[in-house]
Order: C-alpha cells, then structure tokens, then sequence
C-alpha cells in the first residue's frame, strides 16, 4: 500500500468517528510518524484533498493544548509535505483564527527543528508558530481577494517575503493562485518582480541514484568542497529524497553505485565535513583529535563539477540575494546535518551489525579491533554536531542533542557475540577524554550526554570498568559534579571595583562609574 493510501485511511478514519483525547493523540502520532518517514518530492500538481486539520476542530471548538504541538506540526507539513496539498490549510483559518497575532517570532531554523523533532519543546513555541501561520494567510487572503496584475499588488507581496519565510508565501502562491506567479514571470526590468520571480522559482526534484551520486561527490572533493549556500541547497534536495526514501530501496540503490565505502561511513564523513564548515563560519575549528580521524578519507586533487564553482552574478540583485543566501548558510547546513542524523538513526543499526558479519577472520583479536574502528568513527562523526550544536540557540541544540544521544545510545546497546558492551562505553569515554583535553569548552554536553544515557539504563554505572571510565572523566573535567544532579553553570558573576583596573582604560576618561559586574 502507497504512503498516499496510508494517510487517506488515516484522515478517513479520524473524520469517521469522535475519538477519546488519547485514542486522538495516538492516531496523530502515527498521521505524524508516516509523513515524517515518506514524502520523496513530485513533479505532478499535487492536488489531494486530505484533510487532519478539520477534525481537530470537530473535536473541541477551543484547541485542548495537548493537541498544539501536534496541530503545528500539521500545519507545518501542510506547507512542506509533498502528499498534502496546502489549499486544504487555507480552507481551515477558523482553527487558526483562536491563535491571535503576537510581536515575536522565531526564525525558520527554530521552526524546523520544533517540527521535525520526536520532543516536544516550549508550548509558547508552537503558538508563536501558529499565531504567525494564522496572520499569514489572512494578510495573503486580503492579497489575493483585491488582486489587480498591478504594482500595488506586487509591493503587497513583496512586504509579506519581508515578514516571512519565502517557502511559505511560495508555496501559496504556486498551489493557490499560479496565475499570480505567471503575471509576476511575465513582468520584465522590474526590481521588485525580479526579485519575486528569483524567490518563486520552482524546486527542482531528483532521483534517489542522483541524490546518492552528488553526496558521493562531494565526498570526493572533502575539505576542499566549497558548501556554499548554492551547493548546500541541492544538498538539502538530495539529502531530504534520501532520507524520505524507503531504506530497503535505499541501500540496493547505493550498493549498486559500487561505492568505495559503506552508507554509514559515507554519512559519517559528509557529518564531518559539514560541522567542519559550520565551525568555520563561526570562525572557529574542531578539536585537532577529531579531524585527524577523517584526514584517511582524503582524496587527491579532482577536477569539480559545475556546481561546485563559484557563481558570478552580473546584477546587483542576484549578488544582493546571493549575500542574503550566504549569510544563511550555516542554518540550513544545520538543517542537513539534522536531516543525516535521521537517516542515521534510521540505518545504523543493521550498518553497526553488519561490520561483524563481514570482517570475519580467524583471530578474534582484529576482528575486535576492526569493529570497534568502526564504532569509533561513528561515535566521533555524531559528536562533530554535538559540537557544532553549542553554536546555536537552545531550540536548535535542544532537538539536534536529542537525536544525538538517541543515535549514540543504539550504539552502546548493540549486541556483538565478540565485543561486549563496555567495551563501546570505554570507546566513547576516551574519545570524550581527548576531545576534552584539546578543548574545556565541550566538558558540559558531554556530560548530558552521559547522563542521557544513564537516565536510559541506570544498571550501566553497575559495570566496574564502566564505572571506572566515568569517575575518571567527571573527576578530571568537573570534579564537584554527581551524576544525575544539575550541571551547575561554569561561569559565576563577581562584583568587582572598577578602581582596580582604572589603568587599562588610560584612553577612556569617560569611564567614571566605580564599579561593574563582570
């Protein structure tokens, strides 16, 4: 049966009958799992009729707000899923009308990750969302009710891209009113029309055999690859068919590609490489111990595809627009490196088991030795956007050290015959030990990240080579730190007397306040 089929019997059966507020819930979570795991982009116009969001108003006349993450995420795939066809959302402003308008809003990058992730974050979080949803659709309403194929009209648009994120107002434009887009293309030597028809133009669709083959590429050129934000793009293209792909269908794909290296290490590099990225235009680095890892995947010198060159604009606006993307890449870098976890998440643990079935050689001793290299390097690729994570805000770091730890703990709960448990656990402590020897700064996250998995088995501190490896690392890195207690800040304020230190600001006369808090 067609994912299609799936979430018509779904939306059929949630009309069909009033459901009890958990039986709701549960169903919901299902509608939610199957779009997050299917939904590889079309060509065809998309015109179903699917419809979650009535129900929920058939429910209660007042959203309960047990069902607000839940109606956001809804929302939100109503814009970007490919199987539902966002007129259906249009026709469902009263459910969005109790959302009443608010002054903040968090970017597109916040949304992103509170949408796709299995937690649940800040409640106000999803009502901002839907506040900003509701507005949108009555502004475009307005819009498009007085639409005249003039320039008012245009600037009309043209201060909703400057509100919002352009997907949205993208997407209603070519579902909603596609003779709108085509008065718009029609309109030559306009700047504003200009700049609309670069923001409309369509997404382009690809293959899973070609999403494969430019993530292979760009695994050829490593850190040379420049991701800017035109390759990044296509990279978020490729990566989201794969990662919406079925996995069966997936990994027959890519091995008949005769690649040099396994679909997990291949994902593990591209991590790598795309931290490495986001930390430089943070202008920072990642530990010297952890790019020494990856320096075996290092290719000679190849000549780059087209797409890996530098565009050179000849208007001012492709280079204004062209800046704009620049300076946004590191969030939608963020937002692959998301997308990769969940294809690692999804495949890792027939990839961690597969490693002992094929390297089986009579002594015992390197085939261990050969898994756990394995395991190394992937423990060491999921730590990269751990890493990478402290760079944003809570919202993001929140939901991408969620799936981080998720990942990390299927490693640790594999079951080789060869390898026991602890053995993984003493893997990952060291690798801890030296990130944080080269670096104080990751100390913190890593210890959330052991408590994450003590919270997940609380008999693991029971292993005495186990327990060892942690007492050494808490000692060493934050001694006055117990185990399933808060981490207690690094920094403390301190009042100190300005007259102290009045002789490093010679140059400053108009400093005269006595004292300041640093």
């Amino acid at each position: 049966m067609s994912a299609i089929s799936i979430l018509q019997q779904l939306s059929d059966k949630l009309s069909s009958s009033q459901l009890q507020l958990n039986d709701l819930v549960q169903l919901y979570s299902k509608i939610l799992a199957t779009l997050s795991t299917y939904g590889v982009h079309q060509t065809i116009q998309n015109d179903s009729s699917i419809d979650f969001i009535s129900p929920l108003v058939n429910y209660s006349p007042t959203i309960n707000p047990a069902l607000i993450p839940i109606l956001a995420k809804i929302v939100w795939n109503y814009i970007y899923h490919p199987y539902l066809n966002i007129n259906v959302l249009m026709k469902a402003k009263t459910v969005l009308s109790q959302f009443k308008s608010v002054d903040s809003q968090l970017c597109h990058t916040d949304y992103y990750f509170m949408m796709n992730s299995d937690t649940t974050d800040d409640m106000n979080k999803y009502t901002t969302f839907l506040s900003s949803i509701n507005k949108l659709l009555t502004q475009y309403s307005k819009i498009a009710s007085s639409w005249m194929n003039d320039t008012p009209s245009i600037n009309k648009l043209l201060e909703l891209f400057s509100e919002y994120h352009h997907t949205w107002i993208k997407q209603l434009l070519h579902n909603c009113n596609p003779e709108f887009v085509r008065y718009i293309q029609s309109i030559d030597n306009a700047v504003g029309a200009n700049y609309l028809n670069k923001c409309l133009a369509p997404s382009k669709t690809v293959t899973l055999e070609d999403s494969i083959i430019f993530v292979l590429q760009v695994l050829d050129h490593g850190m040379t690859c420049n991701l800017n934000s035109k390759v990044s793009h296509k990279l978020q293209i490729c990566i989201d068919t794969i990662n919406k792909s079925d996995k069966f269908e997936l990994i027959t794909t890519f091995n008949s590609l005769d690649p040099k290296i396994s679909l997990s290490m291949c994902l593990n590099y591209l991590n790598f490489i795309i931290s490495n990225k986001i930390m430089g235009l943070f202008t920072d680095t990642l530990p010297s111990c952890v790019t020494q890892h990856f320096k075996i995947f290092k290719l000679p010198p190849l000549t780059k595809p087209e797409v890996f060159l530098e565009s050179e604009f000849k208007d001012p606006l492709g280079k204004l627009i062209n800046i704009v993307d620049e300076n946004d890449n590191y969030q939608n870098l963020a937002i692959i490196q998301h997308q990769i976890l969940l294809i690692l998440r999804k495949i890792m643990e027939d990839e961690c088991k597969s490693i002992e079935c094929i390297n089986q050689v009579s002594n015992c001793s390197i085939n261990d030795k050969m898994i756990l290299s394995f395991l190394e390097y992937f423990i060491i690729s999921l730590l990269c956007p751990l890493i990478v994570s402290t760079k944003f805000d809570k919202t993001v770091s929140f939901h991408q050290s969620h799936i981080i730890h998720e990942c990390i703990n299927k490693i640790l709960t594999l079951k080789y015959k060869s390898i026991p448990s602890n053995k993984i656990w003493i893997a990952l402590i060291n690798i801890l030990n030296d990130i944080c020897y080269a670096d104080l700064r990751y100390i913190e996250p890593f210890i959330e990240l052991i408590q994450f998995q003590l919270n997940k088995d609380e008999k693991i501190g029971d292993d005495k080579l186990i327990n060892s490896g942690l007492q050494f690392f808490i000692e060493t890195f934050r001694p006055d730190h117990q185990w399933f207690n808060e981490i207690k800040p690094n920094v403390n304020e301190y009042e100190i007397s300005l007259d102290d230190y009045k002789f490093l600001y010679n140059d400053f006369p108009h400093l005269t306040n006595t004292h300041d808090k640093s």
